[in-house]
């Protein structure tokens, strides 16, 4: 639900994108994801005209829960 409130699945579809090589499994591994997937998703999201997500932290946990439970 979260997933899709956030507006990801506007560019995701309805599924979590594939971490196959374990970066969810952390804090550290998510900053790095997005660290390299971050500016060409900022990009894509300003020629959307969608707005880059806020997070609590409980709700990035629901997140990360979420892409570990969809590998």
């Amino acid at each position: 639900r979260l997933f899709a409130q956030k507006a990801c699945a506007g560019c995701h579809g309805s599924s979590a994108p594939y971490l196959g090589h374990g970066e969810e499994a952390s804090s550290y591994g998510m900053v790095a994801v997005l660290w390299r997937h971050g500016p060409p998703m900022l990009r894509q999201m300003q020629s959307k005209k969608v707005s880059w997500p806020q997070f609590t932290g409980p709700e990035i946990s629901d997140i990360v829960a979420f892409l570990k439970a969809s590998k």
